[in-house]
């Protein structure tokens, strides 16, 4: 969209951002309709605003293309010459209406995320969240790469029956998967497993197996559920939840920062007489690449923290501060040594990794802590931090980037910013952020005991 609709790096930062405001600062209703068990009209709303995004994003391209020269074939390509870059109404309107999307898109995102990640929660015992979380996240994390693998085979170059085939998928997908949002209580299934000797074939059977030792040592113990509450006031004046919550904040946001600039700082790094083909090649490449990491660093971290839980009783902190270790060294090194396009392999995959630990980790530290009775609500409410530092790291970038461009030998004139110089200073902002965070979990940990407590 920066190319072809003539956004700027901070504007086309503002749109991200305020899918990430849709996904995140929406995150707190979904999960208190789900904790009133109103998950498959969760799930419903969200495929349909999925829909409606995608729909509307398509429409604005048409619409814009077919102003500035027409359509061939259903090629966008070319079509768009900066009509949002105008100051005529016809641009700003166009503008707001992609904006309008992205925040359709970004609501509806995290109605189904919440939907499915809260019957996951509550359909399974404490001592195997780690894994059923690990799942349910791994699995919206792998997305992008599906997607964008969909988009290079069947759609180059026609991203306007791109967007409207991502309508149809992400709008029918959830609607029709609804159904299977059914609440199991443990006793429920413990009656079931006791009459018959097979697993019992529900939908929780996958995620809490009749013998957990399938997975985790034999001495597992049952954990007693933490007391709760549904209020957001008693919830944030907690002093554990004040620390995670601002830990969280830079942690996500400079993840989302990373996510959505990362064709920027392809772009940046690219050789100066780089063919747009192979430009677009390296940017799925590290986009594919991302998501995989993001969905590996996911599922290890859900599965190891339930080990570790059961055999030598570590705090599930622990999977946090690894996943911001792994993002604060991958930024280090990005800024000791990325000087070519090549190295950027190592910085996406310690970032990706260390960004799916986070998202797996935080959830099931939420759950265990809090108590899984409000966790929608509790979990909602925490998705309010990856919104606050999504916004500011992604703003930071943008801004940063315009000003290294203003002062290239191009001038603000230029169409895109080269050099390492581009992106260093909004790593070096992120990585001063990430360090913070970790010493803040470091003191947490030490105050609930240790990683043994």
């Amino acid at each position: 969209m920066k190319t072809r609709v003539g956004l700027s790096q901070t504007a086309l930062n503002a749109v991200a951002s305020l899918g990430g405001l849709g996904q995140y600062l929406s995150g707190p209703l979904w999960g208190r309709l789900s904790d009133a068990k109103a998950n498959k009209l969760v799930a419903v709303t969200g495929g349909s605003l999925l829909a409606a995004g995608y729909t509307t994003m398509a429409a604005v391209l048409v619409a814009v293309s077919l102003a500035g020269g027409g359509v061939n074939g259903g090629t966008v390509a070319g079509a768009i010459n900066g009509a949002v870059n105008d100051s005529s109404a016809n641009g700003n309107a166009a503008f707001a209406l992609l904006a309008l999307g992205y925040l359709c898109v970004g609501g509806g995102s995290s109605a189904v995320f919440n939907s499915a990640l809260s019957v996951a929660v509550k359909n399974t015992r404490p001592e195997l969240q780690g894994r059923a979380i690990s799942i349910s996240v791994a699995s919206h994390g792998l997305a992008a790469f599906i997607f964008s693998r969909i988009l290079a085979f069947f759609f180059k170059d026609r991203l306007v029956a791109f967007l409207l085939f991502m309508a149809f998928v992400c709008g029918c997908g959830p609607i029709l998967a609804s159904r299977f949002l059914v609440h199991v209580s443990w006793a429920q299934l413990d009656e079931l497993d006791e009459e018959s000797n097979e697993p019992v074939a529900t939908e929780s059977s996958i995620l809490i197996p009749h013998h957990a030792s399938t997975f985790v040592s034999s001495e597992v113990v049952a954990v007693e559920e933490p007391p709760s509450s549904g209020s957001a006031i008693s919830f944030f004046a907690q002093r554990d939840v004040i620390v995670l919550f601002s830990a969280f904040v830079f942690l996500t946001g400079t993840g989302l920062m990373y996510i959505n600039n990362v064709g920027a700082v392809v772009i940046a790094l690219s050789p100066p007489k780089s063919l747009p083909a192979d430009i677009l090649s390296a940017q799925g490449f590290q986009v594919s690449l991302l998501s995989l990491c993001n969905c590996a660093g996911r599922l290890i971290t859900g599965f190891v923290s339930d080990a570790l839980v059961s055999r030598w009783n570590v705090s599930r902190l622990a999977g946090l501060i690894t996943g911001g270790s792994l993002i604060a060294f991958a930024l280090a090194v990005s800024l000791l040594s990325l000087n070519s396009i090549s190295r950027l392999f190592y910085v996406t995959i310690l970032l990706g990794l260390g960004y799916g630990s986070i998202f797996s980790a935080a959830p099931t530290i939420v759950s265990s802590w809090f108590g899984s009775k409000h966790f929608g609500t509790h979990w909602g409410l925490f998705q309010i931090a990856p919104a606050l530092g999504g916004q500011i790291c992604n703003i930071a970038f943008g801004i940063f980037l315009d000003v290294a461009k203003s002062s290239s030998p191009g001038g603000s004139g230029s169409v895109e910013c080269i050099g390492f110089s581009c992106f260093s200073g909004a790593f070096s902002f992120a990585l001063v952020g990430c360090a913070l965070s970790l010493t803040a979990l470091m003191f947490l940990n030490h105050m609930r005991g240790g990683f043994f407590g």
